[in-house]
C-alpha cells in the first residue's frame, strides 16, 4: 500500500487564532491509501488542533487521537473530547508522543481541542475546538 497526504487548504476548513502569547491553528487533511490489489484509493480524514507547545491529531479512520508536546517548559500536553470527558495524555517532557484509540459510534461528530496542563490544574493555552467526523 502507498500512502500519501494531500492538504485540502481553505476548502477543508483552516482557522488561525492569534491572541496574547497563544497560537491556535486548526484544520483537516485528507490521506488518501492506494491499495494495489484493488487498484483504488482509499480516503480518510485527519483532523489536528495546535496550540502553543501542543499538537493533537485525530485520525477518523481507526478513531486515534495523537497527542505531542512540543516544548520543554514543564507542562504536559493534553487533548480534550468535549462532551465525552476523554481526554489524551503527553506528560514525559518535549517531545513526548502519546496515543489513545476510542470506540466512537461510525459517522457521528466529536469535538476535540489540545492544551498545556498541569494534571489537577486548569487547562490552558488551548486550540479552538475542532468538529472531527468518525469513519463510516
Amino acid at each position: 500500500m502507498v500512502k500519501r497526504t494531500t492538504d485540502v487548504g481553505l476548502s477543508g476548513f483552516l482557522l488561525v487564532v492569534l491572541s496574547v502569547s497563544v497560537f491556535a491553528c486548526v484544520g483537516t487533511v485528507e490521506e488518501q491509501e492506494y491499495d494495489e490489489q484493488i487498484g483504488e484509493v482509499e480516503s480518510e480524514l485527519v483532523y489536528q488542533a495546535v496550540a502553543t507547545a501542543a499538537q493533537a491529531t485525530f485520525d477518523s479512520y481507526g478513531e486515534r487521537m495523537t497527542v505531542v508536546d512540543t516544548l520543554g517548559d514543564g507542562y504536559s500536553t493534553v487533548s480534550e473530547i468535549r462532551y465525552w470527558g476523554l481526554f489524551c495524555w503527553a506528560s514525559g517532557g518535549a517531545g513526548t508522543r502519546s496515543y489513545c484509540n476510542y470506540d466512537f459510534p461510525e459517522g457521528i461528530g466529536i469535538e476535540f481541542r489540545v492544551c498545556r496542563a498541569h494534571r489537577g490544574e486548569a487547562f490552558r493555552d488551548c486550540s479552538g475546538w475542532v468538529w472531527a467526523n468518525t469513519a463510516d
